[in-house]
C-alpha cells in the first residue's frame, strides 16, 4: 500500500479564492469551484470566470493537463475527483486542491480510485464522527491509502476510465438532451395536427429537429442563471 502523499511530485497546492467575474459569456480565463466537478470530470462550462490578473499572479496554482484536482470543503461535495486535461487558462477556488502525480496516466488512474466506494470510504472516515466535519485536513487527505495494484496497473486503469468518461454524459448535457427531444417531439406532433394554422407551423419546424435545438441550447451556460 502506498499513501497518496507518498506518490506526489510536488507538494499539494490549495489556496485563496479568486476573484470571480460577473459578467460570464463562457470565455477567457476559468475558475475550477466544486460544482465544476462532476462525474470524475471537469465540465467546462459550468466554471466560473476570472480575470487575466488572476492566472498570471497564479504562479503553481494555475492548473495544467493532468492535474488532478480533489474537493476538500463542503457537505456532500468533499472528495470528488477529476483530472483537469483542458488547455484553457484556470486555477481552482480555495475549496480545491491541486494534486501533481507527475503522469497523466495515473492522475486519472487515482481519479477513478477516488471516486470508487473504496476511496469515498476513506473520505467518509476522516469527516464523519462526533467532529461533524465539512472539510478533509490536507494531513487526511495526503493519507489515504492507496493500493499498489493501482499504481502498477495504472496504465490500464487510465484507459478504462477514460473511456467510460468519454461517453457519460454530464447532468446538464442529459437535461439539454431530454429538452431537445421533448420539444421536437411536441412540434412534429403539431405540425402534423391540420387544426393547427399555417402560419404557426411555419414556426415550429424551426423547433422540429432536435439536432438544430441541441446547438441553439448549448449557447446557454448554466452560469448565466
Amino acid at each position: 500500500m502506498y499513501s497518496l502523499g507518498a506518490l506526489l511530485k510536488t507538494e499539494l497546492i490549495k489556496g485563496r479564492q479568486p476573484e470571480f467575474l460577473a459578467e460570464d459569456d463562457g470565455s477567457g480565463p476559468r475558475v475550477v469551484a466544486t460544482g465544476a466537478i462532476q462525474a470524475g470530470q471537469v465540465v467546462m462550462e459550468l466554471t466560473k470566470a476570472t480575470t487575466d490578473t488572476e492566472i498570471d499572479a497564479a504562479g503553481p496554482r494555475r492548473l495544467e493537463a493532468g492535474d488532478l484536482l480533489v474537493t476538500m470543503d463542503g457537505e456532500g461535495s468533499i472528495g470528488k475527483a477529476a483530472v483537469f486535461d483542458d488547455n484553457y487558462p484556470a486555477v481552482p477556488d480555495s475549496h480545491v486542491a491541486i494534486l501533481r502525480l507527475g503522469s497523466s496516466e495515473l492522475a486519472y488512474a487515482m481519479a477513478c480510485f477516488l471516486n470508487s466506494s473504496f476511496g469515498q470510504a476513506q473520505f467518509f472516515l476522516v469527516t464523519s464522527g462526533a467532529t461533524g466535519q465539512t472539510q478533509i485536513s490536507k494531513r487526511d487527505l495526503l493519507n489515504i491509502i492507496v493500493p499498489e495494484d493501482l499504481v502498477r496497473n495504472s496504465s490500464r486503469v487510465h484507459d478504462s476510465f477514460k473511456s467510460e468518461l468519454r461517453v457519460f454524459d454530464t447532468r446538464t448535457q442529459r437535461v439539454r438532451r431530454e429538452i431537445c427531444r421533448s420539444s421536437a417531439t411536441l412540434s412534429s406532433m403539431l405540425l402534423a395536427d391540420p387544426n393547427v394554422k399555417t402560419e404557426v407551423k411555419g414556426h415550429l419546424s424551426t423547433f422540429e429537429d432536435e439536432t438544430q435545438l441541441a446547438a441553439l441550447l448549448s449557447q446557454l451556460r448554466p452560469s448565466m442563471f
